[in-house]
């Protein structure tokens, strides 16, 4: 009993941005349809956000989100390692190539962008973002919103004819 404690207290700290009761915790460690989550990126929409394995060893997972951003996971841990800005709206594929190191994206905007690794700095990445858990906050509340009510008052126009 102990042991589930600790385990339980060391998984919510693991989901620290959704803020679990203990029901929801119960529910979704004994889900069996899954091995492991990767939280923090957004998909309210549109219907498709593609996951894909990313890495030599499909050591990375990565995906789209509606915040303009895609998402490198690490694999064995969940842990974001990085938030990259790829679109004016919503990132929906995130595609590796199958040999070498590039990754393509594409959502809302009217291209495909390739994606390279480059210099370390964050200077020279400006397309990174910097504010993790921000960004992840922010998702998690815009999950929990009513679509309907998202873009209220928000370029909201009507024709009549």
């Amino acid at each position: 009993q102990q042991q589930q404690q600790q385990q339980h207290i060391s998984d919510q700290q693991h989901y620290n941005c959704l803020e679990l009761s203990d029901a929801e915790y119960q529910w979704r460690s004994k889900a069996k349809d899954y091995s492991k989550r990767f939280v923090g990126h957004c998909n309210t929409t549109t219907d498709i956000k593609e996951a894909n394995y990313f890495g030599s060893d499909g050591d990375f997972i990565v995906a789209g989100s509606d915040n303009e951003s895609f998402f490198i996971w690490e694999r064995n841990t969940g842990k974001i390692r990085a938030i990259y800005k790829a679109d004016v709206s919503i990132v929906n594929c995130v595609q590796p190539h199958p040999e070498i190191c590039l990754l393509a994206t594409s959502g809302i905007d009217h291209d495909i962008k390739i994606w390279s690794p480059i210099a370390p700095s964050a200077e020279e990445r400006p397309n990174l973002v910097e504010y993790v858990d921000k960004t992840v906050e922010d998702n998690q509340q815009k999950m929990k919103m009513d679509p309907f009510n998202m873009n209220s008052g928000m370029n909201g126009f009507c024709l009549n004819g």
